[in-house]
Protein backbone atom coordinates (compact mmCIF):
# COMPACT_ATOMS: atom_id res chain seq x y z
CA UNK A 1 0.00 0.00 0.00
CA UNK A 2 1.11 3.58 -0.67
CA UNK A 3 2.31 5.75 2.21
CA UNK A 4 -0.23 8.14 3.68
CA UNK A 5 0.71 11.55 2.20
CA UNK A 6 -0.74 13.32 5.26
CA UNK A 7 1.16 11.35 7.94
CA UNK A 8 4.30 13.01 9.28
CA UNK A 9 7.10 10.99 10.89
CA UNK A 10 9.80 13.00 12.69
CA UNK A 11 13.24 12.10 14.01
CA UNK A 12 15.83 14.32 15.68
CA UNK A 13 19.39 13.37 16.53
CA UNK A 14 21.91 15.36 18.52
CA UNK A 15 25.25 14.21 19.86
CA UNK A 16 26.10 17.39 21.76
CA UNK A 17 23.02 17.98 23.92
CA UNK A 18 22.34 16.77 27.41
CA UNK A 19 18.99 15.29 28.37
CA UNK A 20 16.25 17.94 28.80
CA UNK A 21 18.44 20.70 27.35
CA UNK A 22 17.64 22.77 24.28
CA UNK A 23 18.99 21.24 21.09
CA UNK A 24 21.54 23.64 19.62
CA UNK A 25 23.02 21.25 17.04
CA UNK A 26 20.74 18.60 15.62
CA UNK A 27 19.86 16.66 12.53
CA UNK A 28 16.13 16.64 11.91
CA UNK A 29 14.30 14.34 9.56
CA UNK A 30 10.74 14.40 8.30
CA UNK A 31 9.18 11.62 6.25
CA UNK A 32 5.88 12.52 4.63
CA UNK A 33 4.36 10.54 1.80
CA UNK A 34 7.11 9.52 -0.57
CA UNK A 35 9.54 12.23 0.57
CA UNK A 36 12.22 12.38 3.26
CA UNK A 37 13.67 15.76 4.23
CA UNK A 38 16.93 15.98 6.19
CA UNK A 39 17.86 19.28 7.85
CA UNK A 40 21.16 19.96 9.60
CA UNK A 41 20.53 22.72 12.15
CA UNK A 42 22.96 24.75 14.23
CA UNK A 43 26.20 23.18 13.10
CA UNK A 44 29.12 25.60 13.07
CA UNK A 45 30.48 24.10 9.86
CA UNK A 46 28.54 23.10 6.80
CA UNK A 47 28.58 19.40 6.14
CA UNK A 48 30.05 17.64 3.14
CA UNK A 49 29.14 19.57 0.02
CA UNK A 50 27.95 22.56 2.04
CA UNK A 51 24.28 21.62 1.90
CA UNK A 52 22.20 21.94 5.04
CA UNK A 53 19.02 20.44 3.49
CA UNK A 54 18.50 17.26 1.52
CA UNK A 55 15.31 15.86 -0.01
CA UNK A 56 14.83 12.32 -1.24
CA UNK A 57 12.02 10.45 -2.99
CA UNK A 58 12.27 7.30 -0.88
CA UNK A 59 9.93 5.35 -3.17
CA UNK A 60 11.91 5.95 -6.35
CA UNK A 61 15.29 6.24 -4.59
CA UNK A 62 15.26 4.08 -1.43
CA UNK A 63 19.06 4.31 -1.10
CA UNK A 64 18.82 8.13 -0.98
CA UNK A 65 21.39 8.75 -3.71
CA UNK A 66 19.57 11.54 -5.60
CA UNK A 67 19.11 14.78 -3.63
CA UNK A 68 16.05 16.60 -5.00
CA UNK A 69 16.33 19.71 -2.80
CA UNK A 70 17.38 21.90 -5.73
CA UNK A 71 14.53 20.69 -7.94
CA UNK A 72 11.53 20.20 -5.63
CA UNK A 73 11.70 23.62 -3.99
CA UNK A 74 7.97 23.80 -3.15
CA UNK A 75 8.09 20.41 -1.40
CA UNK A 76 11.23 21.50 0.48
CA UNK A 77 9.59 24.74 1.60
CA UNK A 78 6.48 23.04 3.00
CA UNK A 79 8.34 20.19 4.67
CA UNK A 80 11.05 22.45 6.11
CA UNK A 81 8.44 24.77 7.64
CA UNK A 82 6.74 21.75 9.26
CA UNK A 83 10.03 20.32 10.52
CA UNK A 84 11.17 23.67 11.96
CA UNK A 85 7.83 24.03 13.77
CA UNK A 86 8.34 20.60 15.36
CA UNK A 87 11.94 21.55 16.25
CA UNK A 88 10.66 24.64 18.08
CA UNK A 89 7.98 22.55 19.82
CA UNK A 90 10.44 19.97 21.18
CA UNK A 91 12.78 22.72 22.36
CA UNK A 92 10.11 24.42 24.47
CA UNK A 93 10.73 24.12 28.21
CA UNK A 94 8.77 21.28 29.77
CA UNK A 95 7.02 21.85 33.08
Amino acid sequence: SAPDPERSVYAFQSYHSEQKQVLTEATGMLVKGKYKLVYYSGYSEQLGDGKMIQLFDIEADPEELNDLSGVEREVVGKMLAELKAKYIEINEPKL
